[in-house]
Protein backbone atom coordinates (compact mmCIF):
# COMPACT_ATOMS: atom_id res chain seq x y z
CA UNK A 1 0.00 0.00 0.00
CA UNK A 2 2.76 2.38 0.89
CA UNK A 3 5.01 2.14 -1.51
CA UNK A 4 1.89 2.14 -4.20
CA UNK A 5 1.08 5.31 -2.36
CA UNK A 6 4.55 6.70 -2.96
CA UNK A 7 4.60 5.84 -6.84
CA UNK A 8 1.15 7.27 -7.04
CA UNK A 9 1.86 10.60 -5.42
CA UNK A 10 4.94 11.02 -7.08
CA UNK A 11 3.29 10.60 -10.42
CA UNK A 12 0.35 12.82 -9.43
CA UNK A 13 2.48 15.90 -8.39
CA UNK A 14 4.85 16.04 -11.24
CA UNK A 15 1.47 16.11 -14.02
CA UNK A 16 -1.08 18.13 -11.25
CA UNK A 17 1.21 20.19 -8.99
CA UNK A 18 1.68 20.01 -4.92
CA UNK A 19 -1.18 22.13 -4.35
CA UNK A 20 -3.83 20.24 -6.27
CA UNK A 21 -2.57 17.16 -5.49
CA UNK A 22 -3.33 17.62 -1.82
CA UNK A 23 -6.31 18.73 -2.67
CA UNK A 24 -6.94 15.80 -4.93
CA UNK A 25 -5.79 13.80 -1.34
CA UNK A 26 -8.22 15.30 0.59
CA UNK A 27 -11.40 14.71 -1.98
CA UNK A 28 -10.59 11.32 -1.93
CA UNK A 29 -10.32 11.10 1.66
CA UNK A 30 -13.75 12.63 1.72
CA UNK A 31 -15.07 10.14 -0.57
CA UNK A 32 -13.49 6.64 1.35
CA UNK A 33 -15.08 8.27 4.36
CA UNK A 34 -18.39 8.61 2.87
CA UNK A 35 -18.36 4.89 1.42
CA UNK A 36 -16.79 3.08 4.70
CA UNK A 37 -19.24 0.84 5.59
CA UNK A 38 -17.93 0.32 9.28
CA UNK A 39 -20.31 1.34 12.10
CA UNK A 40 -17.77 0.61 14.85
CA UNK A 41 -15.61 4.05 15.81
CA UNK A 42 -12.83 1.49 17.38
CA UNK A 43 -12.61 -0.15 14.13
CA UNK A 44 -12.62 3.25 12.03
CA UNK A 45 -9.83 4.79 14.43
CA UNK A 46 -7.98 1.73 14.10
CA UNK A 47 -8.46 1.57 10.10
CA UNK A 48 -7.74 5.17 9.37
CA UNK A 49 -4.66 5.37 11.81
CA UNK A 50 -3.63 2.66 9.04
CA UNK A 51 -4.03 4.90 6.39
CA UNK A 52 -2.59 8.02 8.43
CA UNK A 53 0.85 5.86 9.22
CA UNK A 54 1.23 5.04 5.18
CA UNK A 55 0.25 8.23 4.44
CA UNK A 56 2.91 10.08 6.60
CA UNK A 57 5.59 7.48 5.39
CA UNK A 58 5.36 7.90 1.52
CA UNK A 59 8.76 8.53 -0.27
CA UNK A 60 9.04 11.44 -1.20
CA UNK A 61 7.02 12.94 1.72
CA UNK A 62 4.56 15.70 0.25
CA UNK A 63 5.10 18.31 3.00
CA UNK A 64 1.31 20.00 1.71
CA UNK A 65 -0.55 16.60 2.42
CA UNK A 66 1.63 15.79 5.60
CA UNK A 67 0.53 19.09 7.48
CA UNK A 68 -3.25 17.97 6.35
CA UNK A 69 -3.14 14.72 7.66
CA UNK A 70 -1.55 15.95 10.82
CA UNK A 71 -4.23 18.02 11.28
CA UNK A 72 -6.64 15.25 10.87
CA UNK A 73 -4.87 13.10 13.05
CA UNK A 74 -4.72 15.93 15.69
CA UNK A 75 -8.89 15.21 15.18
CA UNK A 76 -8.85 11.91 16.26
CA UNK A 77 -6.49 11.87 19.18
CA UNK A 78 -8.46 15.21 20.67
CA UNK A 79 -11.86 12.80 19.97
CA UNK A 80 -9.60 9.73 21.69
CA UNK A 81 -8.98 12.11 24.60
CA UNK A 82 -12.32 13.26 25.14
CA UNK A 83 -13.30 9.87 25.89
CA UNK A 84 -10.77 8.80 27.96
CA UNK A 85 -9.77 11.31 30.03
CA UNK A 86 -12.90 13.76 29.76
CA UNK A 87 -15.73 11.03 30.28
CA UNK A 88 -17.35 12.29 27.33
CA UNK A 89 -19.98 10.51 26.27
CA UNK A 90 -19.05 7.33 23.59
CA UNK A 91 -18.71 8.48 20.57
CA UNK A 92 -20.38 6.66 17.29
CA UNK A 93 -18.70 6.35 14.11
CA UNK A 94 -20.86 8.82 12.07
CA UNK A 95 -19.91 11.30 14.98
CA UNK A 96 -16.21 10.60 14.06
CA UNK A 97 -16.74 10.44 10.27
CA UNK A 98 -18.55 13.87 10.50
CA UNK A 99 -15.63 15.49 12.51
CA UNK A 100 -13.22 14.48 9.93
CA UNK A 101 -15.27 15.97 7.56
CA UNK A 102 -15.48 18.97 9.02
CA UNK A 103 -12.08 19.12 9.30
CA UNK A 104 -11.14 18.19 5.74
CA UNK A 105 -13.59 20.98 4.35
CA UNK A 106 -11.61 23.64 6.71
CA UNK A 107 -8.50 22.40 5.32
CA UNK A 108 -9.22 22.98 1.98
CA UNK A 109 -10.61 26.50 3.14
CA UNK A 110 -7.52 27.42 4.52
CA UNK A 111 -5.48 25.99 1.36
CA UNK A 112 -7.51 28.42 -0.96
CA UNK A 113 -7.21 31.37 1.17
CA UNK A 114 -3.33 30.52 1.43
CA UNK A 115 -3.53 30.49 -2.67
CA UNK A 116 -5.74 33.81 -3.03
CA UNK A 117 -3.10 35.71 -0.37
CA UNK A 118 -0.32 34.42 -2.19
CA UNK A 119 -1.26 35.86 -5.51
CA UNK A 120 -2.39 39.04 -4.18
CA UNK A 121 1.35 39.46 -2.74
CA UNK A 122 2.51 38.47 -6.35
CA UNK A 123 0.56 41.10 -7.76
CA UNK A 124 2.10 43.55 -5.82
CA UNK A 125 5.34 42.33 -7.11
CA UNK A 126 4.48 42.58 -10.25
CA UNK A 127 5.59 46.33 -12.07
CA UNK A 128 4.56 47.67 -15.36
CA UNK A 129 7.07 46.82 -18.19
CA UNK A 130 8.43 43.55 -16.25
CA UNK A 131 9.85 40.56 -18.43
CA UNK A 132 9.09 37.36 -15.88
CA UNK A 133 11.30 34.09 -16.61
CA UNK A 134 9.14 31.33 -15.71
CA UNK A 135 10.00 27.45 -15.72
CA UNK A 136 8.32 25.49 -13.18
CA UNK A 137 4.67 24.80 -14.54
CA UNK A 138 3.29 25.90 -11.06
CA UNK A 139 -0.34 27.01 -10.61
CA UNK A 140 0.60 29.28 -7.75
CA UNK A 141 2.71 31.03 -10.04
CA UNK A 142 0.26 31.21 -13.21
CA UNK A 143 -2.58 31.68 -11.27
CA UNK A 144 -0.70 34.54 -9.59
CA UNK A 145 0.18 35.75 -13.54
CA UNK A 146 -3.89 35.15 -14.72
CA UNK A 147 -4.47 37.80 -11.63
CA UNK A 148 -2.11 39.74 -12.47
CA UNK A 149 -3.17 40.41 -16.27
CA UNK A 150 -6.13 42.26 -15.15
CA UNK A 151 -4.28 44.87 -13.69
CA UNK A 152 -0.52 45.33 -14.89
CA UNK A 153 0.96 44.98 -18.22
CA UNK A 154 3.91 42.58 -18.59
CA UNK A 155 4.98 39.88 -19.83
CA UNK A 156 6.71 36.09 -19.89
CA UNK A 157 9.81 34.25 -21.20
CA UNK A 158 9.20 30.61 -20.75
CA UNK A 159 12.32 28.82 -20.23
CA UNK A 160 12.06 25.81 -22.35
CA UNK A 161 11.62 21.86 -20.68
CA UNK A 162 10.09 18.74 -21.25
CA UNK A 163 7.44 19.44 -23.94
CA UNK A 164 4.41 18.37 -21.74
CA UNK A 165 5.09 21.00 -19.22
CA UNK A 166 6.12 23.66 -21.45
CA UNK A 167 2.78 23.27 -23.42
CA UNK A 168 0.85 23.27 -20.08
CA UNK A 169 2.41 26.86 -19.22
CA UNK A 170 1.98 27.83 -23.12
CA UNK A 171 -1.54 26.57 -23.00
CA UNK A 172 -2.07 28.78 -19.80
CA UNK A 173 -0.45 31.85 -20.31
CA UNK A 174 -2.42 31.70 -24.17
CA UNK A 175 -5.54 31.51 -22.14
CA UNK A 176 -4.73 34.56 -20.06
CA UNK A 177 -3.37 36.59 -23.03
CA UNK A 178 -0.26 36.90 -21.71
CA UNK A 179 2.63 38.03 -24.41
CA UNK A 180 5.48 35.78 -23.83
CA UNK A 181 7.99 33.66 -26.40
CA UNK A 182 9.69 30.49 -25.23
CA UNK A 183 13.28 30.26 -25.34
CA UNK A 184 15.47 26.51 -24.56
CA UNK A 185 16.21 26.40 -21.18
CA UNK A 186 19.84 26.04 -22.11
CA UNK A 187 19.94 28.78 -24.39
CA UNK A 188 18.67 31.61 -21.54
CA UNK A 189 22.65 33.14 -21.32
CA UNK A 190 21.21 35.13 -24.79
CA UNK A 191 18.33 36.65 -22.95
CA UNK A 192 19.48 37.32 -19.89
CA UNK A 193 19.20 41.45 -20.50
CA UNK A 194 15.73 40.67 -21.18
CA UNK A 195 14.65 39.61 -17.83
CA UNK A 196 13.70 41.41 -14.62
CA UNK A 197 12.53 38.68 -12.44
CA UNK A 198 12.11 35.18 -12.19
CA UNK A 199 9.50 33.33 -10.77
CA UNK A 200 10.25 29.83 -9.21
CA UNK A 201 7.52 27.80 -7.92
CA UNK A 202 8.63 24.77 -4.83
CA UNK A 203 7.19 21.73 -3.84
CA UNK A 204 8.76 22.05 -0.81
CA UNK A 205 11.27 23.63 1.52
CA UNK A 206 13.85 21.05 3.47
CA UNK A 207 15.42 20.29 6.51
CA UNK A 208 18.48 20.90 4.58
CA UNK A 209 17.41 24.08 3.39
CA UNK A 210 16.93 23.08 -0.15
CA UNK A 211 14.22 24.63 -2.05
CA UNK A 212 12.59 21.46 -4.03
CA UNK A 213 11.42 22.34 -7.49
CA UNK A 214 11.08 21.22 -10.90
CA UNK A 215 13.80 19.38 -12.26
CA UNK A 216 16.02 22.00 -14.03
CA UNK A 217 15.39 24.51 -12.15
CA UNK A 218 18.35 24.84 -10.60
CA UNK A 219 20.11 25.47 -13.69
CA UNK A 220 17.67 28.52 -13.91
CA UNK A 221 18.92 30.13 -10.83
CA UNK A 222 22.27 29.17 -10.50
CA UNK A 223 21.99 31.41 -14.45
CA UNK A 224 20.26 34.31 -12.95
CA UNK A 225 21.90 34.32 -9.31
CA UNK A 226 22.63 38.00 -8.54
CA UNK A 227 22.09 39.25 -11.78
CA UNK A 228 17.73 39.66 -11.40
CA UNK A 229 15.64 38.97 -8.60
CA UNK A 230 14.95 35.47 -8.01
CA UNK A 231 11.75 35.12 -6.29
CA UNK A 232 10.03 31.50 -4.46
CA UNK A 233 6.79 31.42 -4.86
CA UNK A 234 5.23 28.73 -2.09
CA UNK A 235 2.99 28.65 1.13
CA UNK A 236 4.43 27.74 4.14
CA UNK A 237 2.53 24.88 4.69
CA UNK A 238 4.27 23.08 1.86
CA UNK A 239 7.61 23.27 4.26
CA UNK A 240 8.88 19.93 5.53
CA UNK A 241 9.35 19.91 8.65
CA UNK A 242 11.10 16.81 9.57
CA UNK A 243 14.67 15.05 9.07
CA UNK A 244 14.93 15.09 5.43
CA UNK A 245 16.92 11.01 5.15
CA UNK A 246 18.44 12.61 2.14
CA UNK A 247 20.13 15.12 0.18
CA UNK A 248 18.75 14.14 -3.09
CA UNK A 249 14.95 14.40 -3.34
CA UNK A 250 14.80 13.42 -6.79
CA UNK A 251 13.64 10.07 -8.17
CA UNK A 252 15.78 8.77 -11.32
CA UNK A 253 13.67 7.34 -14.46
CA UNK A 254 15.96 4.86 -16.71
CA UNK A 255 14.83 4.75 -20.00
CA UNK A 256 15.79 2.81 -23.33
CA UNK A 257 16.28 4.76 -26.20
CA UNK A 258 16.94 3.95 -29.95
CA UNK A 259 18.27 5.95 -32.56
CA UNK A 260 16.02 5.97 -35.63
CA UNK A 261 18.24 5.20 -38.41
CA UNK A 262 20.29 2.98 -36.39
CA UNK A 263 20.55 -0.02 -34.40
CA UNK A 264 22.35 1.97 -31.72
CA UNK A 265 20.35 2.15 -28.19
CA UNK A 266 21.05 3.80 -25.12
CA UNK A 267 20.28 4.43 -21.67
CA UNK A 268 18.76 7.83 -21.07
CA UNK A 269 17.96 8.65 -17.71
CA UNK A 270 15.51 11.35 -15.58
CA UNK A 271 15.28 12.77 -12.66
CA UNK A 272 12.05 13.90 -11.02
CA UNK A 273 13.26 17.33 -9.25
CA UNK A 274 15.95 19.76 -8.53
CA UNK A 275 17.31 21.24 -5.47
CA UNK A 276 17.96 24.79 -5.21
CA UNK A 277 19.92 26.10 -1.95
CA UNK A 278 17.48 28.41 -0.32
CA UNK A 279 20.02 31.46 -0.08
CA UNK A 280 20.02 31.64 -4.13
CA UNK A 281 16.25 33.04 -3.28
CA UNK A 282 16.34 36.74 -3.11
CA UNK A 283 12.52 36.73 -2.28
CA UNK A 284 9.78 34.76 -1.21
CA UNK A 285 6.49 35.18 -1.37
CA UNK A 286 4.35 33.05 0.89
CA UNK A 287 0.56 33.42 2.32
CA UNK A 288 2.42 36.09 4.98
CA UNK A 289 3.56 38.03 2.18
CA UNK A 290 6.62 39.09 0.93
CA UNK A 291 10.24 38.64 2.53
CA UNK A 292 13.71 37.67 1.58
CA UNK A 293 15.29 35.36 0.97
CA UNK A 294 17.20 35.16 4.45
CA UNK A 295 13.91 36.18 6.18
CA UNK A 296 12.44 33.06 4.89
CA UNK A 297 15.44 30.53 5.89
CA UNK A 298 15.08 32.63 9.24
CA UNK A 299 11.68 31.67 9.46
CA UNK A 300 12.10 27.77 8.70
CA UNK A 301 14.48 27.67 10.92
CA UNK A 302 12.95 28.78 14.07
CA UNK A 303 9.36 26.74 12.89
CA UNK A 304 11.56 24.10 12.62
CA UNK A 305 12.94 24.31 16.16
CA UNK A 306 9.27 24.66 17.44
CA UNK A 307 8.21 21.98 15.46
CA UNK A 308 10.28 19.53 17.43
CA UNK A 309 7.35 18.24 19.71
CA UNK A 310 4.97 17.76 16.33
CA UNK A 311 8.26 15.77 14.74
CA UNK A 312 8.34 13.54 18.00
CA UNK A 313 4.20 13.11 18.37
CA UNK A 314 3.37 12.49 14.55
CA UNK A 315 6.71 11.04 13.43
CA UNK A 316 8.11 9.07 16.55
CA UNK A 317 11.26 10.47 15.71
CA UNK A 318 13.63 13.21 17.18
Amino acid sequence: MREHLSQLFLEIEGQIGTRDTAELVLDALLETIRDYDIKDDKKFCEKFEEVIKDIKNTTPRIGLVIEDFYEIWKELEREEHCKKHLDCPRLKCKDLKRSIKNKVKALKKQNRKSKKSITAHTIREIKKGDTILIHTNSHTILDALKAARRKKRFSCIVAEQEHEKTMSIILDLQKSKIPFKVVPEYMLSHIEDEVSKVFIGGVTLNSFHHVVSNAGTKAIAAEFHRKVPIYLLMGTRKCSFWNAKTLHHSYQEKQIKSTIHSETTYSRIKFSHDRIPMEMFDFAITEKGTMTGKAMLKWYKEEFTRRAPWRKAFFSIP
